[in-house]
């Protein structure tokens, strides 16, 4: 039997008794009242659940509340009788937050839509008054957040199978074929949507950005630059309220990777533009910064909290709610900054930089030189620079050797995604492949470097402030062991990574991306025979 709900499109024709006389050849038929309930469709900034065929509502009718977990164009999964969350982890432990935890992660849940329903409801009960199928006649108002005006649905005629009746449900089918009901294959949400003119888009934080290879380094530059811009724009409310961790952590992304680009692009940006918009993105990224390292922290808490024993877990609520209060603080510091006069002027002033007609600039010598020939040079030198840095590191070296290790890989990292259209696809996703294989590790490692050390401080000024007893110095004492022994097991995977990174066939690998890509252009110049 197929558990998926059937639904047709309601002629305005067909009213409640009619369809009764219809069933009641069927079953006899319990007839309801109708009812209204306003349905809150949830969804994360980047359609998390759409894209993977959920559909999370938050139901409310009179004084009940609760979720409707579902698939989309199909059937109820989970029903449960609570409040709309935030996010997954603000659930009751269970089925739907498990599952629900797994396709939205650390993403807040927001309104993307509201339906009011009203609905008349029809049920087909047999001869134990057992209900055996149910029939809904529905109307439907749809609008979005921050939309005053609202718009109508399809009126419907909507069949809920009940398990084990499939006869039941054969049945009803075919007397609404006889109705010549018109059948609808659009999710009432997926109406709702379009009625609405919503799109619901990944909001891609990737770089592709198509680049010819003989295109002036200039106009990649401002292409690449322009499709960064975008996403930190894409983030900037989003980070500016603290929706969720990920808007933070997606805008710091684009200002690394528009730092990088500054510098990789050496001489094709005019120095003094180079010069004031890297010093800018650098003070863009040091007051995003303790905001998002009080983020991961905390994002990595609950994490750590499961290494250790049931009985010291709750001791480190107090080094929790410590971590919160800062969070706290510094989201306001940074939500100041993201008001400011020099925000404002950064982004103004960038973009109009961006967009501006070309002028020759006497001191950007490479900016009218072919994209693929600087793409070229700007490779090899990153990726020799790593396997060089790579080589020297030993037991002897310390966290800030590896971090530097870290950093040009990252610089590495960006290039390939910066150029990746320039060469074969799968050439370059075997590439990033290990390359971020190597950086998981590097990343992992200075991770735990630089937690250990801020529990260290954390822990001292908890005591000093007197914000916990000794159980939790203890439990934290417990939890810095645990992280100290994670990064020597870390570091002792360092030279499995970079074996696979610096390998004959990768390096072979690397070499293969600028032959193809001079073949291309060879190609493209041969004369026509």
């Amino acid at each position: 039997m197929s558990d998926v709900p059937l639904e047709y499109v309601r002629p305005a024709s067909l009213g409640t008794g009619d369809l009764c006389r219809v069933l009641e050849t069927l079953e006899r038929v319990r007839h309801h009242q109708p009812a209204n309930v306003r349905r809150t469709f949830l969804d994360t900034f980047d359609w998390r659940l759409f894209r993977e065929g959920r559909v999370l509502e938050a139901c409310g009718g009179g004084d009940r509340r609760r979720l409707l977990w579902r698939r989309l164009r199909g059937a109820a999964l989970r029903r449960i009788e609570t409040r709309a969350p935030r996010f997954a982890w603000d659930l009751a432990d269970g089925s739907l937050r498990a599952e629900l935890e797994t396709i939205a992660e650390m993403r807040a849940l927001a309104p993307v839509a509201w339906v009011r329903t009203r609905g008349e409801l029809l049920e087909l009960v047999d001869a134990d008054d057992k209900v055996v199928c149910r029939v809904y006649l529905e109307t439907h108002r749809t609008g979005a957040p921050n939309r005053r005006k609202a718009t109508t649905l399809s009126p419907r005629v909507r069949v809920e199978p009940v398990r084990g009746y499939d006869k039941t449900l054969a049945a009803v089918r075919g007397a609404l074929a006889q109705l010549a009901l018109q059948p609808l294959d659009a999710d009432v949400l997926e109406e709702a949507l379009t009625e609405l003119a919503v799109t619901p888009s990944e909001h891609s934080t990737k770089v592709h950005v198509e680049l010819q290879a003989e295109l002036p380094a200039i106009e990649a530059a401002r292409r690449i630059m322009l499709r960064l811009l975008e996403t930190l724009e894409d983030n900037d409310t989003g980070t500016r309220a603290d929706q969720d961790s990920e808007f933070l952590h997606d805008f710091r992304v684009a200002v690394r990777r528009t730092r990088s680009a500054i510098g990789q692009l050496e001489k094709v940006l005019p120095t003094a533009v180079a010069e004031r918009f890297r010093a800018e993105f650098a003070w863009l990224g040091r007051v995003t910064t303790p905001t998002r390292d009080l983020d991961v922290h905390l994002l990595d808490l609950p994490r750590y909290c499961r290494c250790l024993p049931d009985d010291v877990r709750n001791d480190l609520e107090p080094l929790r709610a410590f971590l919160r209060a800062r969070q706290r603080r510094e989201q306001q510091v940074l939500a100041r900054a993201l008001s400011s006069r020099r925000y404002h002027k950064l982004r103004r002033d960038w973009l109009a930089f961006l967009t501006a007609p070309d002028a020759p600039s006497p001191d950007a010598a490479r900016s009218g030189l072919p994209i693929a020939e600087l793409a070229q040079k700007r490779l090899r030198k990153m990726f020799h620079r790593a396997l060089a840095e790579g080589v020297t590191l030993g037991d002897h070296c310390g966290p800030g050797d590896f971090h530097q290790l870290r950093k040009t890989c990252k610089k590495l990292r960006y290039l390939l995604e910066f150029f990746q259209s320039l060469y074969r696809e799968e050439t370059v996703g075997m590439l990033v492949g290990t390359l971020k294989a190597l950086q998981d590790n590097l990343g992992e490692f200075q991770d735990l470097h630089v937690q250990t050390g801020a529990l260290r401080r954390w822990a001292r000024e908890i005591e000093t402030a007197r914000l916990a007893g000794g159980s939790t110095q203890l439990a934290i004492g417990m939890l810095m062991e645990k992280l100290l022994t994670r990064q020597r097991e870390v570091r002792g995977e360092f030279a499995t990574m970079f074996a696979a990174f610096s390998d004959r066939a990768n390096r072979e690998r690397f070499e293969s991306l600028f032959a193809e890509q001079q073949a291309e252009v060879d190609a493209e110049e041969a004369p026509a025979p």
